[in-house]
């Protein structure tokens, strides 16, 4: 008995030594283990950051390739780009001019895959108020995958077609074809105007050195936050009636107080409509730069001349260092934002006699 009783001794004696070598994490532990996790977390953090960007990015300027493809298609099926401005308004009917017309990105809906879609878009009834606005909503409602760079953010208004790329007006301040008086010169032909539809035969300066769309953020659709280029103040009228240069026009953007003026946060409602509001971009400034605005035009002209607007409408883009640039022979370049601006203008003329390469 006394012989099992010792035994058990031991082994009550030897398990109490086993749980006094066990002792709990101290604080001085914890504190440095959450210290090093803290710092793996930080280093890892950006990197996973970066490869979203860097896979956004990589598709943001695949949609930027497909429509350039579905350009180039249009074109041997027409023979012609299409142009910034596009309605089929029978003769003798109400046209609202400059403003409110069917958009390039809406002429290549078929080849893109959108036959659907663009069977739903009614080329006889220009979306403008009323009657064509209506006859169109479902079209200009509905959302376009192509048409919306990941790396712009989701749009804040849900049942709107946002548009994050624009063709390229060139030097061109308003959506005019030439000067209302003739007193200033016209500006260098751009690859996409009003009511223009070029040939790739038209392109002296050769499609693979012109740029002929881009990015440009969407407005933010609140008021308050100012989303630097998407949204943009609005001046008034230039007191002109002849067509102001686009360097005329970015120093009256520069000079603005926008502390004291509305801002229109807007920007990219719709690829269905045509304008610079909509779809289209200028090269007032370099990529992401300058200060963009828009100002009404001061004339009798047109009826709607307040949806009629002079403007510094740049690239503008979320990714880190510049924007996506569609050549128009279909290539995509990433073009950074210390670019000179010379060199972009350049780039945004068909037959300025410049060969500029973005290689």
């Amino acid at each position: 008995m006394s012989r099992g009783v010792t035994t058990r001794s031991r082994l009550e004696a030897k398990r109490a030594g086993i749980m006094r070598g066990r002792r709990g994490v101290t604080l001085i532990e914890l504190l440095v283990v959450m210290a090093v996790i803290g710092i793996l977390i930080g280093l890892l953090l950006p990197a996973v950051q970066s490869a979203r960007e860097a896979a956004r990015r990589a598709q943001c300027a695949n949609n930027l390739k497909q429509i350039g493809l579905a350009l180039h298609a249009y074109e041997a099926a027409s023979g012609r780009f299409p142009a910034t401005h596009h309605d089929e308004v029978p003769e003798g009917q109400h046209r609202p001019g400059f403003i409110h017309q069917f958009s390039p990105l809406a002429m290549i809906l078929p080849h893109l895959d959108q036959v659907a879609l663009y069977d739903l878009v009614n080329l006889s009834l220009a979306p403008a108020f009323p009657l064509g606005l209506s006859a169109n909503a479902t079209a200009m409602l509905t959302s376009v995958g192509t048409f919306l760079c990941p790396s712009d953010g989701e749009s804040p208004v849900q049942g709107y077609g946002r548009n994050s790329y624009r063709m390229n007006q060139g030097h061109q301040a308003a959506p005019r074809i030439e000067p209302a008086d003739g007193s200033t010169p016209r500006p260098l032909t751009p690859p996409f105007m009003a009511f223009v539809a070029r040939s790739a035969a038209g392109f002296r300066d050769g499609l693979s050195h012109t740029v002929g769309a881009s990015e440009r953020l969407q407005g933010d659709w609140t008021r308050g936050p100012f989303r630097r280029g998407g949204d943009y103040p609005l001046g008034r009228d230039l007191n002109t009636v002849s067509y102001p240069s686009i360097d005329a026009v970015a120093a009256a953007c520069e000079a603005l107080d926008r502390g004291r003026v509305p801002v229109e946060s807007r920007g990219g409602e719709s690829w269905l409509i045509s304008g610079f509001h909509f779809t289209t971009f200028n090269v007032c400034s370099g990529p992401n730069g300058g200060r963009d605005c828009s100002f009404r035009e001061d004339t009798t002209q047109f009826t709607q001349r307040a949806l009629l607007q002079f403007g510094c409408f740049s690239a503008s883009s979320a990714h880190p260092g510049g924007v996506h640039a569609m050549l128009m022979d279909g290539r995509v370049r990433f073009v950074t934002d210390s670019i000179a601006l010379e060199t972009w203008r350049s780039l945004a003329t068909i037959d300025g006699g410049e060969v500029v390469d973005l290689e």
